[in-house]
């Protein structure tokens, strides 16, 4: 969800990608789960997620992010942060969420895990830019940004 630059409109897409697995960075970590990491999902402002047709009950909700649209020095050069909240079941679990900051770096992966409870047989996952951080530069170094989601009854 969300509105690009009219500008940038006809260039943007909503999956941005790195080009080799080979330098990307993701050390320590199978090639079979480092290609998750290889794609990710933006949106200039919001991102969402609906699971239907789910049995009621407790699920495991597993969040995959790494920043892989951030260049070096487009990094230098922004005094910008990606930061936005991440909502399941309607419930803030993340606040201000800066993927670089908590996984150490860029190309760097980091998983968060959740416990949300179906309901109505629908799971609902939110990301959402709440306005914080910086929107200088191009949309893809401030919007929501996620690579996977996994989720999985108990």
């Amino acid at each position: 969800m969300g509105i690009y630059n009219p500008e940038q409109t006809k260039s943007m897409s909503y999956a941005k990608s790195i080009e080799s697995h080979e330098d990307c960075g993701f050390e320590g970590i199978q090639n079979k789960e480092a290609s998750l990491y290889k794609t990710a999902r933006v949106a200039p402002i919001s991102l969402k997620y609906l699971g239907f047709c789910m049995k009621n009950g407790l699920y495991t909700v597993k969040l995959d992010f790494a920043e892989i649209t951030y260049k070096e020095e487009d990094y230098h050069k922004s005094r910008g942060n990606r930061l936005f909240d991440v909502l399941i079941q309607g419930t803030k679990v993340l606040a201000d969420f800066n993927i670089k900051e908590v996984a150490g770096g860029q190309n760097q992966n980091v998983s968060k895990t959740f416990q949300a409870e179906v309901k109505g047989n629908n799971l609902e996952i939110h990301l959402y830019w709440a306005g914080k951080g910086s929107k200088r530069g191009a949309f893809e170094l401030y919007c929501p940004l996620v690579s996977a989601i996994f989720s999985r009854a108990w």
